[in-house]
């Protein structure tokens, strides 16, 4: 059987970008990936690829903590957390020990991160102060953040982001599969009637077992409909502000895409969700070239719905 295959190499674009010679070739279009209103953000940008409307804000951490096994009420205030060194009020590092924090609803994520769950008090969702400390490096942390503080007198907060509550989505009515090594992705795969891998090869780094996720692609391609490719390392290598690195691990993946799923009977779009700046280190809102092994036109602002219902 012939399926619809879609790629999204996370964070793949930047300043210096360029569409190569061998993507010349495939080079369909382009999609306008953060809709009007929101914050350009793979939860976001995801989404939007996949052609989901009514996208929910405040919703990312509800979707990390579904795709982590989290058990949550509908009532439930889920928050996304970083772990940061303080010095006289100011941040001056991430600290990795997520996994010292002792509180009630708290689960580590490794290194600096983790996800807290405030049972039943979802109506409190505006109560919390959102603060995403990459933006904020450098600066004095605000006083009251709306969470308790386990380690402060050793000069280390637990500062809460992306604050969220159980968000409305519609499921789809399609077999689908998702192929991923974050937990967001995995989220959003359940939350539309997915379903997804487990792997520990998937890491979600540059350091992701690229090969082994297609394999399963095309494996799960003889199964579903539709499977989503998430390959998420050019995003991370960005965030590190690696150029070097990212540039390396997303040639990597262009190339075993093109020789393996590019040649394959199926149906397969490759593109990015959103840009990444390895100077700044920060998501670039800027279109996201699409390529295809089939002649095909998107509506830019769309996604793949259309396709899909075909």
């Amino acid at each position: 059987m012939a399926s619809k295959i879609l790629c999204i190499i996370d964070g793949a674009t930047d300043e210096k970008f360029q569409i190569s010679e061998m993507l010349k070739l495939m080079f369909r279009g382009y999609f306008l990936t953060t809709p009007d209103g929101y914050e350009t953000e793979s939860n976001t940008c995801i989404m939007n690829l996949l052609g989901v409307e009514n996208i929910p804000k405040n919703s990312r951490a509800w979707f990390e903590a579904k795709g982590n096994g989290i058990n949550l009420c509908d009532n439930d205030l889920v928050l996304r957390t970083s772990l940061v060194n303080i010095k006289d009020g100011i941040i001056t590092s991430l600290s990795n020990r997520s996994d010292e924090i002792d509180l009630p609803g708290y689960f580590s994520l490794g290194d600096y991160k983790g996800i807290m769950v405030l049972k039943g008090r979802a109506n409190e969702l505006s109560d919390v102060t959102s603060y995403p400390v990459h933006k904020h490096m450098g600066e004095r942390l605000p006083e009251d953040l709306g969470i308790e503080q386990p380690l402060k007198d050793e000069g280390i907060y637990l500062v809460p982001w992306s604050p969220s509550v159980k968000p409305k989505i519609k499921e789809w009515n399609i077999e689908g599969f998702a192929v991923t090594g974050i937990p967001l992705v995995k989220g959003i795969a359940k939350a539309i009637g997915m379903k997804s891998s487990e792997n520990q090869e998937f890491t979600g780094d540059v350091d992701t077992n690229i090969l082994a996720k297609i394999d399963m692609v095309l494996d799960m391609a003889e199964k579903a409909d539709f499977v989503l490719l998430h390959i998420n390392g050019a995003d991370e290598a960005a965030h590190r502000m690696n150029e070097e690195e990212k540039i390396e691990f997303r040639n990597k993946v262009i190339e075993m895409v093109n020789d393996k799923l590019m040649s394959s009977k199926h149906q397969v779009v490759v593109t990015s969700d959103h840009g990444t700046s390895s100077i700044s280190g920060h998501h670039m809102k800027i279109k996201q070239p699409y390529y295809t092994n089939f002649d095909i036109k998107f509506n830019e602002s769309e996604g793949i719905r259309e396709w899909l219902k075909r």
